[in-house]
């Protein structure tokens, strides 16, 4: 499944992960690193949640994750 990610509105510090049928979760940068928050119920369930060395590798691991691409795209 393919998946894009977008900023997060308001949030400075997260990125939309979505689906062609809506969002599925969000990249979050803290502290630590750059987490995945997946909705529940959604195809991200059971992803590992990082942390990860940037948004580019969480971005790899959904695209591992979910047999698909992972893209960002502008707001």
């Amino acid at each position: 499944m393919d998946t894009i990610v977008r900023p997060a509105g308001s949030r400075p510090h997260a990125w939309d992960v979505e689906l062609s049928g809506g969002g599925v979760g969000q990249i979050q940068q803290r502290p630590g690193g750059f987490l995945i928050v997946p909705r529940q119920p959604t195809v991200l369930s059971g992803i590992a949640p990082g942390p990860y060395a940037s948004c580019g590798a969480a971005m790899a691991v959904i695209a591992d994750y979910t047999r698909g691409t992972c893209k960002l795209v502008a707001a």
